[in-house]
């Protein structure tokens, strides 16, 4: 790895002390770019109107097919169950800020609510991953929003 970075192993070792020290920086740069893309479509508006948003929009599904490495790392892996656990705990905390600032305020308690949101999209991205990627992230986002607009009627 360090000839690839064209390193040498002191200087390595030196911002690394252990190999998890990577794999969190990396998990910190893929959690920031999630954050930004799941705020995408609530950037520029007071009230989200899921019927008007487009699979354009939504762009959960280009972020996990642009760190497509290291989600099927992730997901295949049963000894980085906790890195799940760290991914679904930003989506739960993104579902409950959306829900706070732009969902309707219904009696549904919005932990509650910010959780099967959270587990819903991590389910979908797992099955994505699992079939080999091999639909398309604008493919996927229009399935994400077929399924939230069926869930309205």
């Amino acid at each position: 790895m360090v000839q690839v970075a064209n390193l040498n192993r002191g200087t390595f070792y030196k911002h690394y002390q252990y190999k998890e020290d990577i794999l969190e920086e990396v998990l910190d740069d893929v959690i920031s770019d999630l954050i930004e893309s799941y705020r995408d479509p609530y950037m520029h508006v007071e009230v989200l109107d899921i019927s008007k948003l487009t699979s354009a929009a939504v762009k959960v599904f280009d972020h996990v097919y642009k760190f497509a490495d290291f989600y099927i790392l992730i997901v295949k892996s049963d000894k980085l169950s906790g890195f799940q656990n760290r991914i679904c705990n930003v989506l739960k905390d993104l579902s409950l800020e959306s829900i706070s600032e732009h969902g309707p305020h219904t009696k549904i308690n919005p932990d509650i609510q910010a959780s099967y949101i959270a587990y819903a999209i991590f389910g979908i991205i797992i099955e994505w991953i699992n079939g080999g990627l091999t639909f398309s992230p604008e493919y996927m986002s229009e399935q994400l929003l077929e399924i939230v607009s069926q869930n309205k009627e």
